[in-house]
């Protein structure tokens, strides 16, 4: 009797478990599924499309229907975007074709520089350009230097005047130097 009551306990003892451990995972999974339908609904009120660049980057700039037009040497591949080849005096860019009227707005930029040139100078740098007129080539960062919105600059070219004095006897040379521009 002893056996078949520590048994019966046991099974107890394991149904209970079990029902305990598969109500925690229900949970997990509803829980889980919450999180995604947040984070989903995040991204649908968040995302604006028609002004996001995303993977996979099939179509721009080359069909009627893209919202993107291509300036100079930029190229396009289903993984990225590259604006020049790691070449000299190349300048390419990607401009928005839909006005951009948002009234609240984040702006989120994930970008690599690189190339096999010496060590820390590929390139010039790059803009980000909010403006009234699109596709102006020009000087600045590949636009034109008088312009109205506004302009985020990533230079990455160590010039001699990029110094920052840091005691009486030594420079230290800043790159790269980001800054912004607003014009009305």
């Amino acid at each position: 009797n002893m056996a078949r009551l520590r048994s019966s306990v046991f099974s107890v003892f394991q149904f209970d478990l079990l029902r305990q451990l598969l109500c925690v995972l229900v949970a997990v999974c509803v829980l889980t599924q919450q999180s995604l339908a947040d984070q989903q609904e995040f991204l649908e009120d968040f995302l604006k499309r028609e002004y996001s660049l995303v993977k996979p980057y099939r179509g721009l700039g080359f069909s009627s229907s893209s919202q993107w037009d291509l300036m100079g040497t930029a190229m396009v591949t289903p993984d990225h975007v590259r604006l020049t080849p790691d070449q000299q005096s190349r300048q390419g860019a990607v401009w928005s074709r839909i006005p951009f009227v948002l009234r609240d707005w984040e702006l989120r930029v994930h970008f690599k520089i690189h190339g096999i040139g010496k060590k820390n100078l590929n390139g010039d740098g790059l803009a980000i350009w909010l403006t009234r007129d699109r596709m102006e080539n020009g000087p600045v960062f590949g636009n034109k230097n008088q312009f109205v919105g506004l302009g985020i600059f990533v230079d990455t070219y160590p010039n001699a005047d990029k110094t920052h004095d840091v005691s009486k006897t030594s420079d230290i040379s800043v790159s790269p130097v980001l800054s912004l521009m607003f014009s009305v």
